[in-house]
């Protein structure tokens, strides 16, 4: 937001005075590749060993039901 005042952010909603207040919508972005790429934050932060992947034991033959 770089300081400005939320009234002032496009794509924001948020409470003033107890009333729900919506900004405009964002134009949609054009160039993606102009976002940072996020494989070091995912590095820095993902921690991949305290999620259970239950393919990765059987990863030949895997039968899921519900």
């Amino acid at each position: 937001a770089e300081g400005k005042p939320l009234d002032e952010i496009a794509g924001v909603s948020y409470l003033e005075n107890g009333n729900v207040v919506h900004n405009p919508d964002r134009p949609p972005m054009e160039d993606l590749d102009s976002l940072p790429f996020a494989v070091e934050i995912y590095k820095r932060d993902l921690d991949i060993t305290r999620y259970n992947v239950p393919f990765l034991k059987h990863p030949f033959i895997a039968f899921y039901t519900a």
